[in-house]
């Protein structure tokens, strides 16, 4: 993922405003920074932090925000479905 730096200042932000148990984990230049912030989302009932999240991964990608809502297609099942045909 590549963070420019709108991102940046969005994901210290987020940092800020997630509990404090999740902050010490939550390091921008950590490989897993997306499926942190994926993690995050589903577990918080907070909407503002939510919102930011979400703000996030627009930024990054499509990918991202479909792994917010749940609805990434499995490779496998799309193969199936290939070889059906």
């Amino acid at each position: 993922m590549h963070i420019d730096r709108p991102m940046a200042r969005l994901f210290f932000e987020i940092k800020r405003n997630s509990p404090f148990e999740k902050r010490e984990d939550m390091k921008i230049a950590a490989p897993d920074v997306g499926e942190r912030l994926v993690a995050l989302y589903r577990e918080s009932d907070n909407q503002a932090l939510k919102k930011m999240i979400r703000t996030f991964m627009e930024h990054a990608g499509e990918d991202w925000v479909a792994q917010l809502s749940g609805t990434k297609k499995s490779k496998l099942l799309f193969y199936r479905v290939a070889q059906s045909r």
